[in-house]
């Protein structure tokens, strides 16, 4: 068939001529131009398209990692429905990690050769258990934020099968309830010199950082040391890095599981919120630095340090305490070794330095009585719940400071109430026995009388 004939264009009049827009029309040069900011920011369109430059979904994220390298997460929220495994070397820059109840286990695990995490935050949900769990990897972290509060279990970090950890600038983490502790180190390594740690709020046997399992080694925390012999009644030591806010609470707590506390090794001087009481067989020691353990007014009437289990070794230590409290020591119905101690009694809401109650303590090296005006005395041995007594090892010696105080006295209604009380080595010691049996050092003129104690029968 015929193809119809193609119709042409009509003409143009005059005036369509005149107002049709010319062939080429001249662009201002400004617009033209191609400024050396237009062209850097058309290299990186090529460079870089635009879907790569944000990573919102683990499924983004857990294809960056496969891509190894550096990721920037820096302003992003990335919703974990499953558990996040990172098993490449990368570099994890910025960003929140926030599991979901689909994550029954830990939530993010490191398995590469060589991860660095630089201010990433994680949170975990209900169903989660560790936050953060360093399998074999060596470590890097630069600021690190972990809300473990509302977790099923676990901890914030697990460190352990030989991993090696290096923690620098701000680690924040926060428990819940039922955060077994803040950091688990088990058979790897963690050195936190670089790193202002700040783990809160901790409660009963949660300790900052928990030790563990052949080769495990953790520097750089300048916290109170517990070791333990059977935590929870197992057979594994362990060594806690317990806060100060919580040290007390967590020496009664382990006692009470039966985890059989071996030693308590002072790192600084610690300030406590409830008195400190020893029950059952463990050394104390300050180390060669002598860092004390303050009371404070938050302990209250009470006396600062209580020992009721026999077997109990303070070494060079001090044991201060504060303007509201009592007694520095309190040695109650047991025996208890005192090795270059100082027992400053120099505030107190009336005590003496020490109260020996129905128990013997055995001195050896120094010890050092600083008491106040308000102070009774260095020593009151106090026969109400039995027998008491001092004994005094050979070489051992007593310096104190007072206002005319006795270094050893006994109340008057204990001299008759049928118990007995013994000071044996007191000459070697450089004290003597005045006539009302009292104990003074060699140059001290008088023997003032001694205060009645109105907590006596408690």
């Amino acid at each position: 068939a015929e193809q119809p004939a193609l119709s042409q264009p009509e003409e143009l009049t005059e005036r369509e001529a005149a107002e049709e827009p010319a062939a080429e029309t001249e662009i201002p040069a400004a617009e033209t131009e191609m400024t050396a900011e237009k062209a850097a920011d058309l290299s990186q369109e090529m460079i870089r398209p635009e879907s790569a430059d944000v990573i919102d979904t683990q499924e983004e994220l857990t294809a960056a990692i496969a891509r190894g390298g550096e990721i920037d997460l820096a302003g992003q929220r990335i919703e974990l429905t499953s558990p996040l495994s990172i098993s490449n070397d990368v570099i994890i820059r910025g960003g929140t990690l926030v599991g979901t109840d689909n994550v029954t286990g830990n939530l993010v695990t490191l398995m590469g050769n060589n991860i660095t995490l630089d201010q990433v935050t994680i949170q975990t949900a209900a169903a989660n258990k560790s936050a953060l769990h360093a399998y074999g990897t060596v470590l890097t972290v630069n600021g690190l934020t972990i809300d473990h509060s509302s977790a099923a279990g676990g901890a914030p970090v697990i460190i352990n099968n030989g991993a090696d950890a290096v923690f620098s600038g701000n680690i924040r983490l926060t428990l819940g309830s039922s955060s077994w502790y803040g950091i688990n180190v088990d058979s790897a390594k963690a050195d936190f010199s670089g790193a202002a740690l700040s783990v809160a709020p901790v409660a009963g046997t949660q300790s900052v950082i928990c030790r563990e399992g052949d080769g495990a080694s953790v520097s750089g925390v300048g916290l109170t040391v517990v070791v333990t012999g059977k935590d929870g009644g197992g057979s594994n030591q362990q060594t806690a890095y317990v806060a100060d806010a919580n040290l007390s609470q967590f020496v009664a707590a382990k006692t009470a599981a039966g985890a059989d506390i071996s030693r308590i090794e002072l790192q600084k001087d610690v300030t406590l919120t409830a008195p400190l009481m020893l029950g059952e067989e463990m050394t104390v020691t300050g180390a060669a630095e002598g860092f004390a353990i303050n009371g404070s007014d938050a302990l209250g009437r009470e006396n600062v340090v209580t020992v009721t289990a026999a077997g109990v070794e303070l070494s060079g230590i001090t044991i201060r305490t504060a303007a509201a409290n009592k007694s520095a020591l309190h040695i109650y119905k047991t025996e208890a070794a005192l090795h270059d101690v100082t027992l400053d009694n120099t505030q107190t809401a009336g005590g003496a330095a020490m109260l020996v109650n129905g128990g013997t303590v055995r001195i050896s090296g120094a010890l050092n009585l600083l008491l106040g005006e308000n102070s009774w005395g260095g020593i009151n041995v106090d026969t109400t719940n039995g027998d008491a007594g001092v004994i005094f090892e050979d070489g051992s010696r007593v310096n104190m400071t007072g206002d005319g105080q006795n270094v050893i006295y006994v109340d008057e209604e204990d001299k008759n109430n049928g118990n007995a009380v013994t000071v044996t080595g007191a000459e070697e010691a450089g004290l003597v026995q005045d006539v009302d049996g009292n104990y003074i050092t060699a140059d001290a003129e008088t023997d003032p009388e001694q205060p009645e104690d109105p907590d006596k029968d408690e």
